[in-house]
């Protein structure tokens, strides 16, 4: 025969057997809320950049081509790109400035 504890008493333990307060309740449900609101931000972040990544160097593709199509059709010659002044029917960088002015391109100035 085995020998009972005669402090345990009979029935489930009271303290183990309390349900759980609706604070604590509530307090663990809102953080297991923000911890997963905190990784679908997380995930939304980065699946969001690289998605902007590509669309910006697309973008970028096509903005270059255009403007150098527009250029080229502008009349922009080899030599104006090689500073090879005689193919523009000039001599020296003021006439080939003066040409420029005259075909209506514009210069930049400054860095």
């Amino acid at each position: 025969m085995l020998l009972q504890d005669s402090s345990a008493g009979t029935g489930p333990d009271p303290v183990a057997a309390a349900p759980p307060r609706a604070v604590s309740a509530i307090a663990r449900f809102m953080l297991r809320s923000l911890a997963a609101i905190a990784v679908v931000v997380v995930g939304g972040f980065f699946a969001l950049r690289s998605v902007t990544v590509r669309e910006a160097e697309r973008d970028s593709r096509s903005r270059v081509e255009l403007q150098g199509a527009l250029v080229e059709s502008v009349g922009l010659q080899d030599g104006l790109l090689r500073r090879d002044f005689r193919t523009l029917g000039v001599t020296d960088r003021t006439q080939a400035a003066l040409w420029a002015e005259r075909e209506g391109f514009t210069a930049r100035r400054g860095g």
